[in-house]
């Protein structure tokens, strides 16, 4: 009985130790996984420190460039500025200079014409012959002030379109009226008889304009028109859009080479094909700037020998 007991004990303190072999085992297997995540965790603490030198490194040169390029942008800034000043300096310098040159021919200009006018008082006193050449040639001098006139006229008006000191004052107008005006200014000067042809669409509606500047504008292109369409009458097609009222006015005449459309608008420019055709090249300037001022727009479609087109946009509001 006694050695059954001490058999028994045996037993139960094998198991025992077999179950404390089994506890030591999964702890170590839990002691090393631990150790293991600790390793990890402190790699990935100093890949993480790594990557937060790089970045830092990176960043200081960012913003090193950053100041850089800002200091660059701040001189440019303040040199742009600068030229700025210079340029509005220069174009007040240039306006008064045209103002005072034109003023000046002025004085000269009335003098010629006035000893003009004395030579054709002498030509009416005088015989048929001496009468014709005097009457001539204050013609070529009366038509030359004028053109000298005309020529100053618009220099003073670009001036004034460059330096911004034109007033715009914008009231509500109908367009058909203005351009029936004008055709009809037109029309009176004609010695051959042709006309503008008028053509409208779309619904008529008055909209706000400054009446002056778009009267010199159109008149200056339906001038044109009729200058170069020598044999045909000049047509202005009105059509009310949506948002804006689209005019194209459309000559028959020599055409504006293909090579030159970009600066025709350009002061003083004139197409090369138009030698011998009296025009400053100022004309459709202008008309640019005092359409624009108006918040509108022109273009030119043209083919030698077939016409030209001018289409320009004006918005209601």
């Amino acid at each position: 009985m006694k050695d059954k007991k001490i058999t028994t004990d045996i037993l139960i303190q094998h198991r025992m130790i077999e179950k404390l072999s089994g506890m030591n085992e999964s702890l170590s297997e839990e002691i090393e996984i631990r150790i293991k995540a600790e390793e990890d965790l402190l790699l990935h603490q100093q890949n993480l420190k790594q990557l937060i030198r790089e970045q830092t490194v990176k960043l200081e040169q960012k913003n090193t460039e950053l100041i850089s390029r800002n200091n660059e942008l701040e001189q440019a800034s303040n040199e742009l500025n600068k030229a700025l000043k210079q340029e509005k300096h220069l174009r007040r310098m240039k306006s008064h200079f045209v103002s005072v040159t034109s003023h000046q021919f002025r004085t000269p200009l009335a003098i010629i014409q006035s000893n003009s006018d004395l030579l054709n008082i002498i030509a009416d006193k005088s015989g048929p012959k001496t009468k014709e050449r005097l009457k001539r040639y204050t013609g070529y001098i009366s038509n030359e002030i004028v053109r000298m006139t005309e020529l100053m006229d618009d220099v003073l008006l670009l001036g004034k379109v460059s330096t911004s000191s034109m007033t715009v004052l914008k009231t509500r107008h109908n367009i058909i009226r203005l351009i029936t005006e004008i055709a009809l200014q037109f029309k009176d000067i004609q010695q051959d008889g042709r006309t503008l042809e008028i053509e409208t669409s779309g619904q008529k509606r008055d909209f706000q304009i400054d009446i002056k500047l778009m009267h010199h504008a159109l008149s200056n292109i339906i001038g044109n028109a009729f200058k170069y369409s020598k044999l045909r009458n000049p047509h202005i097609h009105i059509d009310y859009q949506e948002n804006s009222v689209c005019m194209s006015i459309r000559d028959f005449g020599i055409g504006i080479p293909n090579e030159e459309l970009d600066n025709l608008f350009q002061p003083f420019y004139r197409a090369k094909n138009t030698e011998g055709i009296p025009g400053s090249g100022l004309g459709l300037a202008i008309s640019k700037e005092y359409i624009e001022l108006n918040g509108g727009k022109i273009t030119v479609e043209s083919k030698l020998k077939v016409g030209s087109c001018f289409f320009i946009h004006i918005p209601y509001s």
